[in-house]
C-alpha cells in the first residue's frame, strides 16, 4: 500500500530548502519516519486487519512529496 502526501513540508522545512539545505530536510524526514514507524504500522494494521511486513518512507523536496510504503502480508483483493 502506498500513501502519497503532496506538500507535506512544514514552513521551517520549506525555509531550509530555500536556503539550500535539502539534505537536512531529507534527514529530518527520515528521522521523523523512523520515530513514527511503529505508530504508522499499527494504524495500517488496525485499519486493514493485515500484517505489515515492512515499512519504507521517501521524501522528495521539489516537488514537495512524501511516499509511505507499507508491504502487507497478502495481496489486496
Amino acid at each position: 500500500m502506498v500513501v502519497l502526501l503532496r506538500n507535506p513540508l512544514t514552513a521551517l522545512e520549506r525555509a531550509l530548502v530555500a536556503d539550500g539545505n535539502r539534505g537536512a530536510v531529507r534527514h529530518l524526514r527520515e528521522q521523523f519516519a523512523d520515530t513514527l514507524a511503529p505508530q504508522l504500522v499499527d494504524a495500517v494494521q488496525s485499519l486493514t486487519g493485515w500484517k505489515v511486513e515492512a515499512f519504507m518512507s521517501a521524501t522528495h523536496v521539489e516537488p514537495d512529496l512524501v511516499a509511505e510504503l507499507f508491504v502487507l502480508d497478502r495481496p489486496v483483493p
